[in-house]
């Protein structure tokens, strides 16, 4: 299952979340299009199946409100209201999503029974690196390279292929970090699985074949146990914390 666009037109990839995003380095998005979230915010509300957006409608629209001529002038004084400072704006707002304290981050400050036993064999398996080395790619504490790996989908996407032409690179996708990634679903880049059990049992199996390119060479057979994989899945739910609810806010008229 993919992100709808406007209409509810599936778009070409699933969203990726934003917690933790101000961390980010290197280029964003799943293929690296954009080396920047500002450079990002351009493209979703231009695109005609994301969100379509009437472009000389919006700037009049900000342009002529008083209440948001203020708030650029306070926030960005002496720019002018164009693309380049909602950019901004936008980028600087998605950077206020941030992860709140979980149980992982509460056990690493001292506190013993913040994890359960399960979620502490799940940590040591994750971190195995004869095991499992989860943690090669998925490093803390965002838990991502912010590299480009193909992971062995069945997708016919190309991913970071498109912009960097090495056969490496063929189907690879970004790293998503695991911060809060129990409220996250659907997974992958093609949004194809629906829980994290189904993602530890996609890199259980090993021995993958993608669709397109070659499957990375850190990606082989785990042999987890029933066990071994609840494990796993409860020591990734130990990296979510209370969800951030945001109000709908008050536009100005």
């Amino acid at each position: 299952m993919k992100s709808a666009g406007i209409g509810g037109k599936p778009m070409d990839r699933n969203s990726q979340s934003l917690v933790n995003i101000a961390y980010n380095t290197g280029p964003v998005m799943w293929a690296g299009q954009k080396l920047s979230l500002e450079d990002q915010i351009n493209g979703p509300m231009k695109n005609p199946n994301i969100m379509a957006t009437d472009i000389p409608r919006l700037l009049n629209l900000l342009n002529t409100t008083p209440a948001y001529k203020q708030r650029f002038e306070q926030a960005y004084p002496g720019e002018e209201i164009n693309l380049a400072s909602i950019g901004k704006a936008i980028a600087n707002f998605e950077r206020s999503i941030l992860s709140q304290a979980t149980p992982f981050d509460q056990w690493l400050a001292g506190k013993r029974n913040a994890m359960t036993g399960q979620q502490l064999r799940g940590l040591r398996l994750f971190t195995n690196e004869k095991k499992t080395n989860c943690v090669a790619c998925h490093r803390p504490p965002n838990f991502t390279d912010y590299g480009f790996h193909n992971i062995g989908l069945a997708s016919t996407d190309i991913g970071r292929y498109q912009l960097q032409q090495m056969p490496v690179l063929m189907g690879a996708f970004k790293t998503p970090q695991l911060r809060d990634v129990e409220h996250k679903a659907p997974f992958m880049h093609n949004g194809s699985l629906k829980t994290l059990m189904e993602v530890v049992e996609h890199y259980n199996q090993g021995n993958l074949r993608a669709t397109v390119g070659e499957v990375s060479v850190d990606i082989r057979p785990l042999h987890l146990s029933a066990r071994e994989k609840a494990d796993l899945v409860a020591f990734l739910k130990a990296l979510s914390g209370p969800v951030q609810k945001m109000a709908a806010p008050i536009l100005p008229e």
